[in-house]
């Protein structure tokens, strides 16, 4: 949990946590709490200089399939547990009409503890319209049209649950110090 007053530093801390762990921010959006990265190719056994936060059976995944990671971090304001567990006697939110003006979140302007989540994307690269021979691969061939030139598509196939744990505990410890920057003394 993140207290209100403090969302600034945390969000700041946030950004350079994940450029710390090779994950550059693309999209930082402080009002609606949201940090989105670039992607990083993952190393392979034969690329060790690429190796970051993965494993050995990670680059060994890696070697057999060409693969990337991108984190999303999300703030988002506290649900009361009240709120959480919803009953059968209370009717659910009628949803939003399209083009009727909604009243935009500002997260800078919560006075409510915030949540943060973290969530890194494991994407595998495919290559479309290639057919594999299973003879030999000098026989495998791929069809093209002159609309579609993609060499390849990148496809979510999972998320790197270890790296997530690692970027919010470098997260937690860059909060306290942003608490003992902030206040002079340790927090608790």
């Amino acid at each position: 949990m993140v207290p209100s007053d403090r969302y600034d530093a945390v969000f700041d801390a946030a950004v350079d946590t994940a450029r710390d762990a090779g994950l550059p921010p693309l999209v930082r959006d402080r009002t609606a709490g949201v940090i989105e990265t670039e992607t990083r190719i993952a190393g392979s056994l034969l690329e060790p200089w690429l190796w970051g936060e993965e494993s050995l059976a990670q680059a060994t995944e890696n070697t057999l399939l060409f693969q990337r990671r991108r984190a999303r971090i999300e703030f988002s304001p506290e649900v009361p547990a009240s709120a959480r567990l919803r009953g059968a006697d209370r009717p659910l939110p009628e949803p939003g009409v399209a083009g009727a003006a909604a009243t935009p979140l500002d997260l800078r302007s919560d006075s409510g503890p915030l949540e943060v989540r973290v969530r890194v994307f494991v994407e595998r690269a495919f290559v479309p319209n290639l057919n594999m021979s299973s003879y030999s691969r000098i026989l495998s061939t791929r069809y093209s049209t002159p609309l579609d030139p993609a060499e390849e598509t990148w496809t979510p196939v999972g998320r790197d649950r270890a790296w997530e744990a690692r970027i919010l505990a470098d997260l937690g410890r860059r909060m306290n110090l942003v608490a003992v920057a902030e206040d002079g003394r340790p927090s608790s």
